[in-house]
């Protein structure tokens, strides 16, 4: 009996030695979904969430349970008027099991959090053990990730989880796995078929796949790719939009290519330091991989400045590439070092360094009481339920669920389980919902318009947070 109690012990002991840095990751992995699971929760109960995106998103799939197509009342259509994002589908049922903007937070930082996990195997393949596990943590610790879940709710945040898999599959020449999983991240949004097509070029050129029949199926993915986005683009968005696809106006492409670039220059100078920083500059080690990233990152660079910062979600769309070709650029660097003793550790210890503190001194998110990040942006945050907070509930509570609100960008994330809410003045909507602390912060909400307060009665004025009721007549008329 000893005997046996003793064998299993060591298997336990060897299983756990074997493993000992995969549940390390684990653990740093489950440290990042609470803690980002707490302050994203906490930032919308503070209502410094917002219907541009979490109300818009929430909404979307409220109205797809109650039988309207991804509808959102902001485009008075489908949100497939603004993006091709069919893997939103995948939400609806744990939705409808927990019908709570809470769930679209939690979800969306699992995902990011877990994505860290095909990252620790692909740094395993290029490096070592500790490579993945350094890299891994390096990522969690990525002041670009952090603006990116902290930033409401939005599907690129499926495309780390999916990209970071589907480039293990191309490193491990499972064939059928990097189909599967290219055509999945094809799902997420129609501009991902960009990204999409590069990576399947790398996979062409430098012959990552060698049979005829992959080498077939890889350029019909090419195909798919291109057609994907022009059927997107001119077909199924203005189906849902007559005004077609509007975010091209942020391009401003009649100022050229040129003048686009050195638009802001500045902000994205430190947009690009902010991204690649943190992995002291490794990913330029990479170019030939690197470039897969290029033209995803014009997209960035060269529309509105919003696209251009950490806090935002359109760093999803680089991220994967910019980490892998970091750990392609440490290999490189690690064969040039490779007679000078115990380089791998230094550079190592460099890398984890350089990410703590860049996570320490420029996260958007509160995790680091040294953060500078806010004091070079205007969108400072103040994640605490205090007594004016309570007063917005106690408001909201007044609303009936089926009434149509016309309200502040910040306060209707918390309303958008209606067909009806409005972030700018709609006629004769039924309450008009306003908090004069916040109605003025440019960087959360935009002007309402003009508000017809004599037709409406105000029903809550407390602590500068009114709301009022369209009055009988005015209903009447």
């Amino acid at each position: 009996m000893n005997e046996i109690v003793n064998i299993r012990t060591l298997k336990f002991k060897e299983h756990f030695k074997n493993n000992f840095l995969f549940i390390l990751l684990i653990l740093a992995i489950i440290c990042y979904i609470i803690t980002f699971s707490y302050i994203t929760i906490l930032r919308h109960w503070t209502y410094y969430s917002a219907y541009l995106d979490l109300g818009w998103f929430e909404q979307a799939l409220w109205s797809t349970i109650e039988g309207h197509f991804l509808y959102v009342s902001y485009l008075d259509s489908s949100h497939f008027g603004t993006h091709n994002s069919p893997i939103l589908f995948f939400l609806i049922p744990i939705y409808h099991i927990l019908p709570y903007s809470e769930t679209l937070l939690i979800t969306q930082t699992i995902l990011l959090a877990i994505a860290a996990i095909p990252l620790f195997y692909i740094g395993k393949l290029l490096l070592d053990k500790w490579g993945g596990l350094i890299l891994s943590f390096c990522y969690l610790l990525y002041p670009g990730l952090h603006g990116l879940n902290l930033f409401d709710f939005h599907e690129l945040a499926f495309l780390p989880l999916i990209i970071f898999s589907t480039i293990f599959c191309l490193f491990t020449k499972r064939f059928n796995l990097f189909v599967i999983l290219s055509l999945l991240a094809m799902l997420v949004k129609e501009d991902v078929s960009i990204l999409l097509f590069t990576l399947t070029l790398y996979a062409i050129y430098f012959k990552s796949f060698d049979k005829k029949h992959e080498i077939r199926i890889l350029y019909g993915l090419l195909i798919i790719y291109m057609a994907w986005l022009i059927l997107s683009l001119l077909f199924i968005i203005p189906y849902f939009n007559v005004d077609g696809y509007f975010h091209s106006s942020r391009y401003e492409l009649s100022y050229g290519i040129f003048c686009l670039l050195f638009h802001n220059f500045h902000l994205k100078v430190i947009y690009l330091v902010l991204l690649f920083l943190p992995l002291i500059f490794t990913p330029l080690a990479a170019p030939e991989f690197l470039i897969i990233s290029f033209p995803s990152f014009a997209e960035i660079l060269l529309q509105w400045p919003v696209a251009y910062r950490i806090t935002t979600q359109y760093s999803a769309l680089v991220i994967p590439v910019v980490f892998v070709s970091s750990m392609i650029g440490i290999k490189k660097i690690q064969s040039r070092l490779s007679n000078i003793r115990s380089s791998n550790k230094v550079l190592y210890s460099i890398i984890l360094i350089s990410s703590l503190l860049s996570c320490l001194l420029c996260t958007p998110a509160p995790v680091s009481p040294f953060t500078l990040y806010y004091k070079f942006s205007p969108n400072n945050c103040n994640y605490v339920i205090d007594d004016h907070v309570q007063k917005i509930d106690q408001a909201i509570k007044m609303i009936p669920p089926d009434s149509s609100v016309s309200t502040q960008n910040n306060l209707a994330g918390h309303l958008s389980q209606r067909m009806d809410i409005f972030i700018k003045y709609r006629e004769n909507s039924q309450y008009i919902f306003l908090d004069n602390k916040t109605k003025n912060m440019e960087w959360l909400n935009s002007p309402m318009g003009e508000l017809p307060l004599e037709k409406y009665e105000l029903i809550f004025h407390v602590d500068e947070i009114q709301l009022y009721k369209l009055k009988e007549k005015s209903t009447n008329n």
